[in-house]
């Protein structure tokens, strides 16, 4: 895909269009997940890339992370979690911080996958998380 890509840039096909990347989940707490070393710069300048995490300490720090990189895009993390209504709600945050949800995790239910089991406890819960109606 990055040749295609790649070649699709240099005869300035895109110059024209706007890509935007929704990420659900935007949290930032490993090296694979800085955009800027995923292959999404190839569609620089002209890419937005919007995150959205319950997790409001979670923002701030993907916001900082691209405040410090010299990127040639809009990125922009927002403390919502996406939903069919709004309001707030309770956050469940697991060990495994990419298994938290608005859903308390059914422990007796994941007791059977003993590999996963420190991934998937429940560490901590947020009460007051915004919700966004989508």
């Amino acid at each position: 895909m990055t040749t295609f890509l790649t070649n699709l840039k240099q005869t300035d096909l895109f110059n024209e269009i706007i890509f935007t990347l929704c990420i659900v989940g935007s949290r930032k707490m490993r090296a694979e997940d800085d955009y800027s070393n995923s292959g999404w710069n190839i569609l620089a300048p002209n890419l937005n890339i919007y995150g959205f995490d319950a997790d409001e300490d979670a923002c701030d720090l993907a916001n900082q992370i691209q405040a410090n990189k010299n990127v040639n895009w809009q990125e922009k993390h927002f403390p919502y979690a996406l939903s069919d209504k709004e309001g707030e709600a309770t956050l469940y945050v697991t060990k495994g911080v990419d298994c938290s949800s608005l859903y308390p995790p059914n422990e007796d239910f994941l007791d059977r996958f003993a590999a996963l089991n420190n991934h998937i406890k429940l560490d901590f819960s947020i009460d007051g998380c915004n919700l966004l109606m989508i």
